[in-house]
This record gives structure tokens, C-alpha cells and sequence, in this order.
């Protein structure tokens, strides 16, 4: 098991960006907070689909793949919950 590794909301606040109106953590940014790596958080997802809400995470389209890419080098994001 990972070494606890405290964050603060404004960690979390810091890592959220926005995609398709819906703000969002990317799932490398999910890893490093709670200090795991990141084939970590999509083995949980894959393991377990149903812990986890409809719509609590999602593929983008090839052109929001790219813009990820550009923008922030990764492609899988991880809906905030509000």
C-alpha cells in the first residue's frame, strides 16, 4: 500500500481544467495525489466499474484527444463530482 500523502483542496482545485463543459482531473493528476501510479487509478476503474458513477469518467473524441494532448498530455479525465 502508498504512503498517505495529504493534499489540500486547492492541490485538487489546481489540477482541474474543463472539457466539454464539465470540469474535470485528468487521471495522472488523480494518481499523484493519492500517490499511486496512474495504471493504478485505471486498473481500479477497470476492476471495478461499478463503484464508480455514470459519467464519473469518460473517452474523449480524437479531437479532444488532441487538444488533452497539447494542452495537457493526457486523455483520460475524471469528472468532478458537484
Amino acid at each position: 500500500m502508498s504512503e498517505l500523502i495529504p493534499f489540500t483542496t486547492n492541490d485538487v482545485m489546481a489540477r482541474i481544467i474543463k472539457i466539454r463543459g464539465q470540469e474535470v482531473l485528468l487521471d495522472r493528476d488523480v494518481a499523484e495525489l493519492y500517490g499511486v501510479e496512474t495504471k493504478r487509478i485505471n486498473e481500479a476503474l477497470r476492476n471495478n466499474p461499478d463503484k464508480f458513477p455514470e459519467g464519473y469518467v469518460f473517452t474523449l473524441q480524437p479531437s479532444e484527444k488532441q487538444e488533452v494532448v497539447e494542452n495537457f498530455d493526457r486523455h483520460r479525465l475524471f469528472c468532478e463530482t458537484s
